[in-house]
């Protein structure tokens, strides 16, 4: 049987999985990622906290000195659908949900956020793609809540 592997690891009802096992693939999804938390100290003063994944989810809010962190009246963003979900499993509603797209997400957020200071929660490898984009038009703070390698 002929195999695949995908870089990413797949969940049993993967479409990627279903479809090649169809065809007669053996299909292999590990990812080739390590993760690992940062210890990122105190949080900035912000409007925002905008979150660009779920894994930026998880770290931010399991951080061994967060673990008392009320959201209160900041404003939550959350890059797509699957980091919206993330934060839900944390009690947590998005105010705003992008479309994962960077250049939309951006356009859309900044009707919301215009003028206001945002703690953009990421990676310490990313590219920083909706910061980078609306950086002359808002406040933007970066915080790095884990390292990807």
């Amino acid at each position: 049987m002929p195999k695949i592997f995908i870089s990413r690891q797949l969940h049993a009802k993967s479409p990627f999985k279903l479809i090649l096992e169809a065809k007669g693939f053996e299909v292999i999804g590990r990812s080739l990622l390590k993760f690992k938390a940062v210890d990122f100290g105190k949080i900035p003063k912000s409007d925002w906290l905008f979150f660009y994944s779920k894994n930026g989810v998880k770290f931010f809010f399991e951080n061994k000195k967060n673990k008392s962190f009320k959201v209160g009246k900041k404003r939550i963003a959350a890059m797509g659908q699957g980091t919206a979900l993330a934060l839900e499993k944390y009690g947590i509603s998005a105010d705003f949900t992008g479309h994962g797209d960077p250049q939309k997400t951006a356009k859309a957020f900044l009707k919301v956020a215009a003028k206001d200071k945002v703690l953009f929660i990421r990676a310490a490898v990313s590219r920083n793609s909706v910061a980078t984009l609306l950086s002359k038009k808002i406040q933007v703070l970066e915080l790095v809540a884990y390292s990807n390698q």
